[in-house]
């Protein structure tokens, strides 16, 4: 039960940080000097997020299907990680 916990914290950690490319990805593609674009990527029929630049102005969102999957995704590295990299004995 420990270790669910500490993967879904980790899965939680990662949908932050999703959460954060995705609001400051326009700002950055506007310095850039890219000024009209438009992306709404989908995964079985549902958006993961969804993203706009027209001239100085700029939309982004984050949707529930990305926040799903990069829950599913920071858990799922989790446990890659403790599988790949032996735990230490304590001494």
């Amino acid at each position: 039960m420990k270790t669910l916990f500490k993967a879904l914290i980790g899965g939680i950690g990662l949908s932050l940080l999703y959460a954060l490319i995705i609001l400051v990805a326009p700002m950055i593609m506007m310095i850039m000097g890219i000024n009209k674009y438009t992306s709404t990527p989908e995964l079985l029929g549902f958006p993961i997020y969804k993203m706009g630049i027209n001239g100085n102005e700029f939309d982004s969102s984050a949707t529930g299907m990305g926040f799903i999957l990069s829950i599913i995704i920071g858990m799922i590295f989790y446990y890659l990680v403790r599988l790949l990299i032996p735990k230490r004995n304590a001494k």
